[in-house]
């Protein structure tokens, strides 16, 4: 009877009904489907309905019919139905399930780069053993312009202790980890932005200024760099710090008065 199939909820935690359900499905899905109203039914209901062994693309094509979303998608036992459940907002899109289906499929999939596009101003650090992992790659995973990589950088866990620029790294993304000062300044972070990326070395070194003046007490460090920093907001006692273990003949007499003018004053 066609009333049979105008239910509310898929009542999958009453086990007579869902007997009858199964049956009803797998018997003639294309009628039950074609007269199958639109759902509401609750979290565990749904929950239930998928982990069900009913072939998949039923269980899919039933799901497309439901208006409400189920919360955690590790709730579903069969991972095989993740993207499909996810790609259609099927269930709730935040950052535990985002990482739960990037532990599952250990890389940046076009549906990762969607998620994070819509939670990212609601990024913020949980408790989830990937989300170092999922952190710590990020900077080379595919760029999307409309992401808020401010405040997702702003947000991070994650410190950055080598940058690999044989990768396709996110240069939009790591210039606001830098900003936020998500980049450790070591030896080897120096010498791969001594060449071509010195701008950074000068915003690193106003944050991390102990560990810039170590580096420059052993390495040769471009004037240019050091004059920047030296006209940064560094503190009076690191500026002496600085000028102390520079050669001041490769810095301009300017920003060396300027520099004077400062400690005096």
């Amino acid at each position: 009877n066609e009333e049979n199939y105008k239910v509310n909820d898929l009542f999958y935690n009453d086990e007579k009904f869902k007997e009858f359900y199964n049956e009803l499905i797998c018997s003639d899905f294309n009628e039950f489907y074609e007269h199958f109203e639109f759902l509401k039914s609750v979290d565990s209901s749904i929950v239930s309905f998928l982990n069900e062994n009913i072939d998949s693309n039923y269980k899919m094509k039933i799901l497309m019919k439901e208006q409400n979303k189920i919360e955690n998608i590790c709730d579903v036992t069969d991972k095989s139905l993740w993207h499909d459940i996810l790609k259609s907002k099927k269930c709730s899109w935040n950052l535990k399930n985002l990482l739960d289906y990037f532990q599952y499929m250990k890389c940046y999939d076009d549906l990762i780069v969607e998620m994070l596009n819509e939670i990212d101003y609601s990024y913020e650090y949980i408790e989830h053993e990937y989300l170092e992992e999922f952190e710590k790659n990020l900077l080379y995973a595919k760029v999307n312009n409309e992401i808020d990589y401010s405040n997702i950088a702003k947000n991070f866990t994650y410190q950055y202790k080598q940058i690999d620029l044989t990768q396709n790294v996110n240069f939009i993304f790591l210039d606001e980890l830098v900003k936020y000062n998500k980049v450790e300044l070591n030896l080897d972070v120096f010498h791969t932005f001594s060449t071509d990326y010195e701008f950074y070395l000068s915003r690193l070194a106003e944050k991390q200024i102990d560990n810039f003046i170590s580096i420059v007490a052993d390495n040769y460090v471009n004037h240019s760099v050091i004059e920047d920093v030296l006209r940064s907001n560094i503190n009076t006692i690191d500026m002496i710090k600085l000028l102390e273990i520079i050669d001041l003949k490769n810095i301009s007499l300017l920003i060396i008065n300027l520099c004077v003018d400062d400690i005096v004053n």
